[in-house]
């Protein structure tokens, strides 16, 4: 019966799984839908929230970075107190994050001038700018509890948001700095205003930004909208889509006057400054609420999404795919006898000739098969199984010709490596302030160690690295990495901007999960300090007044995660000190017993180098491999050796930054 032939017993048994599989997969993927589509929406809210958190972090700070860098301004002309207004002025011009800038004096402090004298300067909505002198018996600022409180900070600080007595519609924040005089006594207070009705404006474009989130709302009404807002660590609303509740209605009561308790949690997770997300009836809606918080200035931002909006897209995702199952099997099911049985026709001719090539006869002719499909592809299989027989020895003495070509383009690839990294010592022979020397030992022909160094600006800037790996690629992704420091330090001389554009380049397509540990640093041949960013590399050392690590903080290699934020540190270098990097090939160093050099190992040789005045860069890095070489004797070298000193020694010693 044709029931029982192979083609009726395959159908037989497809329909079979298919028909269970459809059930399977009917559950499977709502449930994994459901789920893969709550954890994307959840990283999806919650990273936009952290790019918007960031927008608003570089907003403030350069508020703050322009008050802390103009003080000094301020504080050079408190014996010219007529010269101060044109000061401000000019902060305010050239910062236009500055809504108003006002140093207030203490009472009495110019006599001449009064109980009071501030000078003020505002920008109008119509850009022009605003010279007043604030204080008056009936504004007497002195005794008002802002100047007292900003009076007895030691450093400076962001005030709470707070309406202008002029205009009580956009919000405002302060960053109140205290001025000191030449005794280091507080004389006055610098006060940097700014509006917050960026806020408002960045979460209407973030809630924008949310187009999942809309089609809900056309379809439903507004109660399925998204959206966001920004309170400060009272509760109180600073930016909201309804303007009228900014500073004028309070998230922490309206929790505490709800049924629930879920809601009162996520308000006091958000005032005590936490990152995450709950969920609770807000406004007598289920939602979602995710929120991050706003670091220095006591604020946290939210995005309120109701549960419907959230799992929206996963339902609307979960239909179309059952859908287009559904389809898929019922056609699969109507064409399967019919395919069945003709594609497995041609397997009797194939398995006839597949027998006489299992015998020994490589030549047997093959059926000729004319259907495009496995059959094919196998009929195929086995006419190229016999060509690369009868091609197997000719193709073995062309691989022992072709490994001998593959090692000089080795070597090649190795000069060209060599090449790229800096190989002139001394660089800089008419520069008595500083003195360099590196060195780069590949554990292979090629490496992914590297070093750089140049002077711009009257600053050496200068890197060391570590690529994950070793081999050919290791080498790649070292060209790249030497390529964009040398790219980006030439506009940007800070060392954690420069680490983390080479991040956010590397983090891009990082496909292979390479990733690069990597030191950069920039040293003020004037002044010698030190600024520096450490992303993961070996500790250097510093060698001059003793041996010491330098102070490093924790940071993850560039590549891993394109949105880390990399720490900016610095120090004074002092005159005759030997800054001296490297990378793990000599602490991680193994002997035949696979005992490591260890950095112990390495501190003993610096001090003892020190100790016989043998730290200037080419004696120090000759003398330290020398050591390292004796301890691994002849065990082959693991990883990758390179090593950078660089001495700063300037013409005098300078004691202070100028400013």
């Amino acid at each position: 019966m044709k029931s029982y032939t192979f083609a009726g017993r395959i159908t037989k048994w497809i329909m079979i799984f298919l028909g269970t599989l459809m059930a399977v997969l009917i559950l499977v993927i709502y449930l994994l839908s459901q789920n893969v589509m709550s954890v994307g929406e959840t990283d999806r809210y919650l990273s936009d929230l952290r790019g918007t958190n960031e927008y608003v972090r570089r907003t403030l700070s350069d508020v703050y970075v322009a008050t802390k860098n103009n003080r000094q301004s301020i504080e050079m002309l408190l014996d010219q107190p007529d010269e101060i207004m044109a000061v401000v002025e000019r902060i305010v011009q050239d910062n236009p994050n500055i809504r108003s800038l006002g140093v207030s004096f203490i009472a009495d402090y110019y006599p001449e001038k009064g109980r009071w004298f501030a000078p003020y300067v505002v920008r109008k909505d119509d850009g022009k700018l605003v010279q007043e002198y604030i204080g008056s018996a009936s504004r007497d600022y002195p005794l008002e509890e802002w100047f007292v409180e900003a009076l007895q900070s030691s450093e400076g600080y962001w005030s709470e948001p707070f309406f202008d007595q002029e205009d009580t519609t956009a919000p405002l924040i302060a960053y109140m700095l205290p001025v000191r005089d030449a005794e280091g006594h507080t004389v006055a207070i610098m006060g940097s205003d700014m509006s917050l009705d960026f806020l408002t404006d960045k979460l209407q474009a973030l809630d924008d930004e949310f187009g999942s989130t809309k089609l809900p709302e056309r379809l439903f009404g507004p109660s399925y909208a998204a959206h966001s807002f920004i309170i400060d660590n009272k509760g109180n609303f600073i930016a909201h889509h309804d303007h009228l509740r900014i500073l004028k209605d309070n998230f922490l009561t309206q929790a505490q006057a709800s049924k629930g308790t879920d809601d009162d949690a996520i308000v006091q997770a958000m005032i005590r400054g936490e990152e995450g997300y709950g969920t609770a009836v807000i406004e007598g809606v289920p939602s979602y609420v995710f929120y991050v918080p706003i670091n220095h200035v006591n604020m946290s931002m939210g995005i309120m999404v109701p549960m419907f909006t959230f799992h929206f897209p996963g339902n609307m995702l979960t239909l179309i795919l059952l859908l287009i199952i559904a389809a898929g099997l019922a056609f699969t099911a109507f064409a399967i006898r019919y395919n069945v049985k003709r594609a497995t026709k041609p397997l009797t001719q194939l398995a006839s000739s597949a027998s006489e090539v299992a015998k020994g006869n490589f030549n047997a002719p093959l059926p000729d098969i004319h259907t495009h499909d496995e059959i094919y592809q196998l009929r195929d299989s086995f006419a190229n199984m016999q060509q690369s027989l009868s091609k197997y020895i000719v193709e073995l003495k062309e691989t022992t010709a072709s490994k001998a070509a593959i090692e000089n383009e080795l070597n090649i690839a190795h000069n060209i490596q060599m090449a790229m990294l800096p190989k002139i010592f001394p660089p800089y022979p008419e520069r008595s302030e500083i003195d360099i020397f590196g060195k780069l030992t590949p554990a292979k022909a090629v490496g992914g160690d590297l070093f750089d160094f140049y002077i711009r600006d009257e600053k050496l800037l200068f890197c060391i690295g570590d690529v994950s790996g070793k081999g050919v690629p290791a080498a790649l992704i070292m060209a790249v990495t030497r390529a964009m420091f040398r790219t980006i330090s030439a506009h940007e001389a800070e060392p954690h901007l420069i680490v983390t554009s080479l991040n956010h380049a590397m983090s891009e397509g990082n496909e292979s999960n390479f990733f690069v540990t990597l030191f950069v640093g920039t040293l003020d041949l004037h002044t010698g300090k030190l600024r520096y960013c450490n992303a993961g590399h070996d500790i250097p050392l510093l060698i001059g007044n003793g041996v010491n690590l330098l102070s490093s903080d924790s940071n993850i290699p560039i590549g891993l995660m394109g949105d880390w934020t990399y720490t900016y540190q610095e120090m004074m270098i002092d005159a005759g000190t030997t800054i001296f990097l490297y990378t793990d090939g000599l602490n991680e160093a193994e002997n035949q017993n696979q005992e490591q050099f260890s950095e112990e190992r390495m501190l003993h040789v610096a001090n003892t180098l020190l100790e016989n005045n043998l730290y200037h860069p080419e004696e120090f890095i000759t003398q330290m491999t020398k050591a390292v070489h004796a301890f691994i004797g002849d065990a082959e070298q693991s990883d990758d050796l390179t090593m950078l000193a660089v001495q700063y020694q300037p013409k005098e010693t300078i004691l202070y930054e100028k400013a």
